[in-house]
C-alpha cells in the first residue's frame, strides 16, 4: 500500500436533475395518488374521488 491519498482524485456524482415540479401537489388524489388531468376541482379519473384544491 502507498501512502498517496486518492480521496482528493474522486469526484462525486452530479445530483441528479429532473423529475415532475412541486405545483403538481394540487393535483394529486388524495384517495390513490393518481395525478388529476386538469385543474382541481375536478373528479380523479382513477378512483372518482373529487380532488379539490387545498
Amino acid at each position: 500500500m502507498s501512502g498517496t491519498d486518492h480521496a482528493a482524485d474522486r469526484t462525486e456524482p452530479e445530483e441528479p436533475s429532473g423529475g415532475e415540479p412541486a405545483c403538481l401537489l394540487a393535483l394529486v388524489c388524495a384517495e390513490c395518488g393518481a395525478i388529476a388531468e386538469q385543474a382541481p376541482p375536478t373528479t380523479c379519473r382513477r378512483c372518482g374521488a373529487l380532488v379539490e384544491r387545498d
